[in-house]
């Protein structure tokens, strides 16, 4: 019988280390860091447009439509008719960003005629036109053959960019024929 006596004493005296070195061990904290990074980046979601005057608009995709001029010249006269529309893009940048727009032609040109040609018979193959420009509170308005219009801005910016086209009437007869033009609209990060 003394034997299991003996063995009782030392389970209890294991049991009572174990509690005290548990009590002598230092806490320890580790900290883990958790990073991204959110690159520049600026989108142009589909073009949508209201009504606008002897003109219509048909988005093709986020990355292009179709403006259609109704009726490009008086039928009597061959003069240049108003025109115009405007055309709202939903636009998100989260950097600073410019917003870019040109005329690649700089106007409407005649198949196959150039902004500088000379009338022919004083009939005209080049019809110049307004562009205006409306995003993050600034807006420009110049013609399609000044060259580029930029808005530039300093901070992130979403909402809707409005371009506007119209063409002015009168002026010389315009040349018979399809007159076209790409407008290329571009918004770039600046950082």
């Amino acid at each position: 019988m003394l034997r299991k006596p003996h063995i009782a004493l030392s389970l209890v005296a294991l049991m009572a280390a174990s509690a005290a070195s548990a009590q002598a061990v230092p806490e320890v904290s580790r900290r883990i860091v958790l990073s991204g990074n959110a690159p520049s980046a600026c989108l142009i979601a589909n073009p949508t447009s209201e009504t606008g005057t002897n003109a219509s608009f048909s988005s093709q995709s986020s990355a292009s439509g179709r403006i259609a001029i109704t009726q490009l010249v008086d039928p009597v006269s061959s003069a240049a008719m108003a025109s115009g529309l405007a055309i709202d893009l939903p636009v998100i940048c989260n950097t600073s960003h410019v917003l870019t727009v040109r005329s690649a032609n700089g106007g409407l040109a005649h198949a196959g005629s150039t902004q500088g040609a000379p009338a022919n018979g004083g009939f005209r193959e080049f019809l110049p036109y307004q562009v205006s420009v409306d995003w993050g509170g600034q807006s420009l308005t110049q013609g399609s053959d000044a060259g580029t219009a930029q808005i530039a801005l300093a901070s992130a910016m979403q909402g809707t960019a409005r371009i506007a086209f119209a063409t002015v009437p009168g002026g010389a007869p315009l040349v018979s024929g399809q007159y076209t033009d790409s407008l290329i609209i571009e918004l770039a990060p600046t950082n």
